[in-house]
């Protein structure tokens, strides 16, 4: 079983033991679990055996260069990075925050900070309320994989990007409600803060993905003037974010890995409403 309140999962890929030393008793204090890696080679094993939520990393690792490696991260999963370094030099930072890193704090760091910006990234990423490892059947046509970044429809499997899949997980997670447009978009792209645009460009590939026709959706709903919703679950295999909606739902506690977790509303098709 996957306890949707199991603590986050940290691993910290760190050379120096005392920084470790330092930052494991602390993270542990908030709530994570925290697991340490010495090596680029060590962080590499760790990912076979499990996924962790976040990743900390040194980008003095021994063994790999950086870029190279969260390459190789990424490639496995859709883990968020951040960076923890004494390497405090300007072009250093926005090279590694442009290439592959999701934050980037120069050491020693604050810790309330350090625990703090952790949590933000969970936020963001959606991952305290799915267990990296976990896959979950939407319906008979549709699965879907985070750690991944997989959409398996109708014996097909599509690759989504980073954004994609933020935005899938936003969706499945709060089924059933409507995201508003600038939520969204202030989400997906922060500070940025991508167009109309580009979020329904992203919406569109999502159901091309799903093999959801937009004529007559199945799985993601537009609603005109407010926002996109994905269809109800039944049950609803996660907890509401706070942040996004103000209902107060009762929900499950766990769901089984791999387990067909219900199948989404049928509304039929509104394009004579023109509600799509």
């Amino acid at each position: 079983m996957i306890a949707l309140t199991s603590p986050a999962s940290v691993l910290i890929a760190d050379p120096f033991p005392a920084d470790r030393q330092r930052l494991v008793p602390c993270l542990e204090r908030a709530g994570f679990a925290v697991s340490e890696a010495a090596s680029a080679r060590a962080l590499l094993s760790q990912l076979l055996q499990g996924l962790p939520h976040v990743i900390m990393l040194d980008l003095q690792l021994p063994g790999m260069a950086p870029a190279e490696l969260c390459r190789r991260i990424k490639r496995r999963a859709d883990i968020p990075i951040l960076v923890f370094t004494a390497l405090d030099d300007d072009d250093v930072r926005v090279a590694a925050l442009n290439a592959f890193a999701d934050d980037y704090i120069v050491k020693p760091g604050k810790l309330p900070e350090i625990v703090a910006r952790i949590r933000c990234l969970l936020r963001r990423t959606w991952y305290q309320y799915l267990a990296p490892d976990s896959s979950l059947h939407i319906d008979e046509h549709v699965s879907l994989d985070f750690a991944r970044r997989e959409v398996s429809s109708r014996d097909r499997a599509y690759r989504l990007t980073p954004l994609e899949s933020r935005l899938l997980q936003m969706l499945v997670i709060n089924a059933g409600q409507v995201l508003p447009n600038d939520l969204l978009r202030q989400r997906l792209w922060g500070d940025s803060e991508g167009s109309a645009g580009s979020l329904w460009e992203h919406v569109r590939r999502l159901r091309r993905k799903l093999g959801d026709n937009p004529d007559c959706p199945r799985y993601i709903f537009n609603e005109p003037g407010l926002g996109y919703r994905f269809a109800r679950l039944l049950p609803r295999p996660f907890p509401l974010d706070p942040s996004l909606s103000p209902d107060n739902v009762t929900d499950p506690n766990t769901i089984t890995d791999k387990e067909t977790i219900g199948v989404p509303e049928h509304h039929g098709c509104r394009r004579q409403l023109g509600v799509v």
